[in-house]
């Protein structure tokens, strides 16, 4: 028989106490509510690996679940950072500690690096990350993205000047 359809997940849904009688209480962390609840708040996102062009196309159609990291690590960036099956507790730990950064410093902690400098700055204002404790290199994104658009640009202008020349 079919599960009665839930119309709202809450945090009994997800973490609980399993009373046993002739041992300990164990706490019970229920993954797929806990996705649900992340999917439903937009903490991740379902996608693809469309972008993996090394990979089979039937293993590019299959889906992945991401977080959106956009402009944490660079400004105008489309960004996410894939959730693999061993994070899903610790990355919902850490929204419900935090739902505003959270998710972006679980994203810094999984590349290790520290986030553009005005990101940073509102991390740390928000006091509730330490990011010096987290070992964390330094931002290389930034430059990189920038230094992409700066090529495009150039790239742009030069291509503007040959049409213009007859």
């Amino acid at each position: 028989m079919a599960s009665p359809i839930k119309w709202a997940i809450e945090e009994s849904d997800i973490r609980w106490t399993m009373e046993w009688k002739d041992k300990p209480a164990e706490e019970i962390f229920e993954e797929e509510d806990a996705l649900a609840h992340m999917l439903i708040n937009g903490v991740i996102f379902l996608n693809s690996h469309w972008w993996r062009e090394d990979w089979k196309e039937e293993d590019r159609r299959l889906p992945s679940l991401n977080v959106n990291c956009n402009d944490v690590f660079a400004w105008a960036c489309a960004d996410a950072e894939p959730l693999p099956h061993g994070e899903i507790k610790n990355l919902y730990d850490m929204w419900r500690k935090d739902p505003r950064w959270g998710p972006a410093v679980w994203c810094i902690m999984q590349r290790r690096q520290m986030p553009q400098a005005p990101v940073e700055k509102r991390i740390r204002a928000a006091g509730i990350w330490d990011l010096d404790a987290l070992g964390l290199n330094a931002n290389t994104q930034d430059a990189e993205v920038h230094a992409k658009f700066v090529a495009f640009a150039q790239a742009q202008r030069a291509t503007a000047r040959h049409q213009d020349t007859p």
